[in-house]
């Protein structure tokens, strides 16, 4: 998470759709040095104004990505104070992003699975049995970031619209971008893959992420029609 009280923005985490860029992004160019946000592990930032509590209560780096539910839980801002401001959530297209967990979970040795070894759809399927991966972050599904009291809250940027949005949103909240979106972990996932999701896996995924599909396909809908 990135919370700026200054600028009124806050921005959650969703796993494996550029939050660690992201993040970085915000953190190098807006002007807040009382901004709260989780430790950036690729430039080795250890965050700032989180308390440690944080760290022991959500394992497994699901601290990095809390929900809107979550922080005005810990007290991050207050339920009244959230229509003041501008809450953002990267979604991206989810048979891609489970493709992408996948591969983050081979690159780090986990679930059973190993770098060096060629990928297949076998694999896949001994460690995602149900569509999903059974870990902290691979249980979470993307539209149940910006929900709060089963509402949602705020906005969702497409991941294959980031750039753009983000020079919008800081152009909204008045500051300058004088740092790029930096590409973190982009080496993480080859160039191609070196297999394809099949009906049965797609089916699967589908069911457990059917929220996540609506919320995806509606925004790239709404951006297709904005074209005609």
């Amino acid at each position: 998470m990135y919370i700026s009280h200054k600028y009124k923005l806050i921005f959650l985490r969703t796993p494996k759709t550029a939050s660690s860029s992201l993040s970085d992004f915000l953190f190098r160019n807006i002007p807040d040095p009382n901004a709260i946000y989780t430790p950036i592990d690729d430039i080795k930032n250890l965050g700032k104004n989180v308390p440690s509590h944080i760290f022991k209560k959500y394992d497994k780096f699901s601290w990095a990505h809390l929900t809107l539910e979550n922080i005005v839980e810990e007290g991050f801002v207050k339920e009244e104070e959230l229509s003041k401001y501008k809450i953002i959530a990267v979604i991206r297209e989810p048979l891609d992003r489970e493709m992408s967990l996948f591969y983050h979970y081979k690159k780090w040795n986990e679930l059973g699975l190993r770098k060096h070894t060629p990928a297949n759809i076998q694999e896949y399927r001994n460690t995602a049995k149900n569509g999903y991966f059974e870990t902290v972050n691979g249980i979470k599904k993307q539209s149940n970031f910006l929900k709060y009291k089963n509402k949602t809250i705020g906005t969702y940027i497409l991941y294959e619209d980031l750039e753009d949005s983000l020079n919008q949103i800081m152009k909204e909240i008045g500051v300058e971008v004088k740092y790029p979106l930096p590409r973190h972990k982009s080496d993480a996932r080859p160039k191609t893959s070196n297999f394809l999701f099949e009906e049965e896996d797609i089916k699967k995924i589908k069911l457990y992420f059917k929220e996540d599909f609506e919320v995806y396909n509606k925004l790239r809908a709404e951006k297709n029609g904005s074209r005609d």
